[in-house]
């Protein structure tokens, strides 16, 4: 995937909106997620009282978005469907 690719796919996130996606990583606390959309994104907190784990499908809130870096950030709203 280009850089100009995932650039554009961040312009389809806005903030305060929500996202479904799949858990790719989780490392330190800190959530990695691919949205069915094609953005990366990051998640700090997760308010689902189940911990996300990896291959999780979860919904997304979207708190801001850091063009620096390419990836949305924001907070995990709900775990949809854990992969046990």
């Amino acid at each position: 995937m280009s850089a100009t690719n995932s650039h554009d796919n961040l312009k389809k996130c806005m903030p305060q909106c929500r996202y479904a996606g799949r858990v790719t990583d989780v490392r330190n606390g800190v959530v990695f997620i691919r949205l069915n959309n094609g953005v990366n994104a990051i998640a700090h907190s997760c308010y689902d009282p189940r911990y996300p784990g990896k291959k999780d499908d979860v919904s997304f809130a979207v708190t801001r978005i850091d063009e620096e870096q390419g990836v949305a950030i924001g907070i995990i709203t709900r775990i949809i469907k854990q992969n046990l």
